[in-house]
């Protein structure tokens, strides 16, 4: 009975440790879980920062370049009118 007893507790510490592992490889799986997340949100937000920085651009040339026209029009309009 002794040596039963005996296994008995072996196989209860060795249950135990195995718990114990596999609660530290959920925490250490939930760790790197939350920084891929926070990753993922970093990424995220540069990419929309170079989204709104590209579309800014465009639209500031896209002014620039408008400007531009009407002024062209404009002359082109003054060089049309006959002198008076």
């Amino acid at each position: 009975m002794g040596a039963a007893a005996g296994s008995l507790a072996g196989n209860e510490d060795l249950a135990r440790e195995g718990r114990r592992q596999q609660a530290q490889q959920l925490e250490a799986l939930n760790t790197k879980s939350g920084a891929l997340g926070e990753r993922d949100k970093e990424l995220t937000a540069r990419d929309e920062a170079r989204r709104l920085r590209d579309a800014a651009a465009r639209a500031k040339a896209g002014r620039k370049s408008g400007s531009a026209r009407r002024a062209e029009v404009r002359a082109s309009e003054r060089r049309a009118r006959p002198d008076p």
